[in-house]
């Protein structure tokens, strides 16, 4: 801070940085690479596919519950699927998933408004906005058997 009631500003590009670096952040990432072997690291792609196969054929299963999709079941895909339930918003059932389930998605339109309204659009899907599950490494069966299980309750009137 300059004199009573001025500013001084750092020279680009530190002015335009956020705040202080995720060291910790960084530290651990490197871990992770390096722990990460290209044997480990199939494995655990391995894994989170045949999770997200576990999620999708579970969702499939019950009334009401729609996935947001371009393409074939069979595409290739990241570890993440978004759906809606018919008649239902998005944000409650999502808050019913927090506080009675302990489980966290996220929900909205997933800074893709476009798509994900074309998305809703297509699937003639009441909620304005949708639910989305991500897996990752500490990801467990149990936790897509959790979800799955909840959402089917919430679901299910």
């Amino acid at each position: 801070m300059g004199a009573a009631g001025t500013a001084s500003w750092a020279a680009s590009p530190a002015r335009h940085e956020a705040g202080t670096p995720n060291l910790l952040g960084a530290i651990a990432l490197a871990a992770v690479c390096d722990a990460l072997t290209p044997q480990r690291w199939k494995a655990l792609v391995d894994q989170e596919h045949h999770l997200l196969g576990r999620l999708r054929a579970g969702l499939a299963t019950i009334p009401g519950v729609r996935e947001l999709r371009l393409f074939t079941p069979a595409h290739p895909r990241v570890r993440i699927t978004s759906f809606t339930i018919d008649r239902l918003d998005s944000a409650q059932v999502a808050q019913q998933l927090a506080d009675e389930h302990g489980i966290g998605v996220r929900v909205g339109l997933f800074c893709a408004h476009p798509l994900t309204r074309h998305l809703l659009d297509a699937r003639n899907a009441v909620p304005s906005s949708a639910i989305r599950a991500s897996l990752g490494a500490g990801t467990s069966a149990e936790h897509v058997h959790r979800l799955a299980t909840a959402v089917r309750a919430i679901a299910t009137p």
